[in-house]
């Protein structure tokens, strides 16, 4: 009964939406239909999920009107503003909230588990993992984390009003939650100069015509309570996933003019640019050297989480994945392997002592770059193990060492390190 009343809850928050995510600007359902003349609000998350707020002038008669929404609507969300409906009543297949082939995380109370959705029925959800399938009995579920969804249903559904006392024609807004609806943005760093350049790529499996569109960077999170049984569509009760989405503060780009979205098309669009603030760090831990851009974000926007592609000059030498970076804040980003700095390590000597046993141990590298560089290294002593010496002495952290040293052009510097662990004890 707590879990229900909790859910309720959510579910107020959720028909709040437009009013609760920070926006460029202010979004108003109320302020999609006026006096005749009426727009469509389209809010995209990274997740495959749109938020829609759509102005309608449906003709009333005898207190009764029908509407076309698209198929790809999640209709337990469907909410009117404009006039005081009765009842709503729902013809032709209905979008799920949850679809058989989406990409999910169910965390339960003792254990995760990462699949594609099958179903729900008889009080487990089917998870797909691999090619075996999971039952997981839907009272254990803590929360459902949403990868990516299937497509949205194409065609319309047909939707019928009641507002009792109410004739002629009505301006009023539709908002609703609709599947099919994405975008993912692509940032360009020119390491030189530091310039950032960054595109939104939205994708529809439907026509979205003259929209006002605001690209949330952020994949809202899903919860989920167990399945329960809804009749306010009419006919036959329809057992379906309770979800809820928790409300954070995410960020959202708007764009000032209409944009139009074509069925199964690709839109990209510029998203911001400017000057950011790169240092180059080398790294190695054992293995090939990395060569890492640490980036500070000194926009006023922050950076959304994507693919960023590094250039040197006119040529590109790398890509990794750009977590969501706030204005002020940093990334650590992998351009790629240094192949002229060589990192070596050798064990110089071993010492048998009485109680213990003491390695030492030399790390040597190495610069053929023709410019000066700065480079980590790190290592690890064994868990029973203590630092006896070093040099140069490192951070330590635990187990952990790392040296943070400059190498000039051609330079070469050796660091030498001593452990001691407790002796094996003779049987």
């Amino acid at each position: 009964m707590m879990r229900r009343r909790q859910v309720l809850a959510v579910l107020a928050l959720l028909a709040a939406l437009p009013s609760t995510v920070f926006f460029l600007a202010p979004l108003h359902p109320q302020t999609a239909s006026q006096g005749g003349r009426h727009s469509t609000s389209l809010t995209v998350y990274q997740a495959g999920v749109a938020y829609v707020v759509q102005g309608l002038s449906p003709r009333f008669s005898q207190g009764v009107a029908t509407l076309t929404l698209p198929g790809s609507a999640i209709l337990e969300t469907l909410r009117f503003e404009g006039v005081n409906v009765s009842s709503i009543r729902v013809r032709g297949a209905r979008t799920g909230l949850l679809m058989k082939g989406d990409e999910l995380t169910v965390r339960t109370e003792s254990a995760m588990y990462r699949g594609i959705y099958e179903e729900t029925l008889n009080g487990f959800l089917a998870l797909r993992i691999g090619n075996t399938s999971v039952l997981i009995d839907t009272r254990s579920i803590v929360a459902i984390e949403v990868g990516r969804l299937v497509q949205a249903p194409s065609g319309n559904v047909t939707v019928e009003l009641v507002a009792k006392g109410v004739d002629g024609v009505k301006d009023l807004n539709a908002s609703y939650l609709a599947r099919g609806i994405t975008w993912s943005p692509s940032h360009f760093l020119q390491l030189g100069t530091a310039e950032l350049e960054s595109w939104a790529a939205v994708q529809s499996s439907g026509e979205w015509s003259n929209v006002t569109l605001t690209l949330v960077s952020g994949e809202p999170h899903i919860a989920f309570i167990g399945p329960v049984t809804l009749d306010r569509f009419g006919g036959a009760p329809v057992e379906l996933a309770r979800v809820s989405f928790s409300l954070g503060e995410y960020h959202a780009y708007r764009f000032t003019e209409p944009v139009t979205l074509e069925a199964g098309g690709r839109t990209v669009l510029p998203l911001l640019s400017g000057t950011v603030r790169v240092s180059e760090e080398y790294f190695w831990a054992g293995g090939p050297v990395a060569w890492y851009a640490n980036v500070t974000n000194a926009l006023s926007e922050p950076l959304a989480t994507g693919v960023i592609n590094f250039y040197s000059g006119r040529e590109w030498v790398g890509s990794d994945s750009l977590s969501y970076t706030p204005s002020g804040g940093s990334s650590r980003l992998t351009v790629g392997n240094a192949r002229d700095v060589v990192v070596s390590e050798k064990t110089i000597k071993i010492e048998h002592l009485t109680d213990v046993d003491r390695v030492t141990l030399q790390v040597t590298a190495s610069n053929y770059k023709t410019e000066t560089i700065n480079l980590t290294l790190q290592r690890w002593i064994p868990y029973q193990a203590t630092l006896v010496s070093a040099d140069p002495a490192p951070a330590q952290e635990g187990q952990t060492l790392t040296w943070r040293i400059t190498l000039s052009p051609g330079g070469i510097r050796a660091i030498t390190y001593t452990y001691q662990m407790p002796a094996p004890k003779p049987v």
